[in-house]
């Protein structure tokens, strides 16, 4: 019963994220790059006020999730309105990275809802 717990605890997380992730912006980073991470905050802090008004959601810097978090990161990506992704050195051999990267592009391919903005 306690799995069971565990699992509706984790199943109204990823529902609560999919839900909050339509129409944010998310700023998608290295999650082991202290350096790429920081400047994912530094974007966050100087453009979140003049983005109040398009992006009703608010943000979701994916480097905050938690590891066991990657399928609701990618709800979150595929939902968005825009995503921001920070490319550094490792960047395309992180899992986590690329997933965003590969949803993000289909997303903005399939649905034209998104703008996908690569910062190098």
């Amino acid at each position: 019963s306690t799995a069971t717990a565990a699992g509706s605890t984790d199943r109204f997380e990823r529902d609560a994220l999919d839900f909050l992730g339509r129409g944010m912006l998310v700023i998608s980073s290295l999650p082991e790059d202290d350096e790429a991470t920081a400047a994912a905050g530094i974007i966050a802090g100087k453009i979140g006020v003049l983005i109040v008004e398009q992006f009703k959601r608010g943000m979701c810097l994916l480097a905050n999730l938690r590891e066991s978090d990657q399928e609701s990161a990618l709800d979150v990506v595929s939902s968005a309105r825009a995503v921001i992704i920070i490319l550094s050195k490792g960047s395309l051999r992180s899992s986590a990275q690329l997933a965003a990267i590969l949803t993000a592009v289909h997303t903005a391919d399939t649905m034209q809802s998104l703008e996908v903005v690569p910062v190098f």
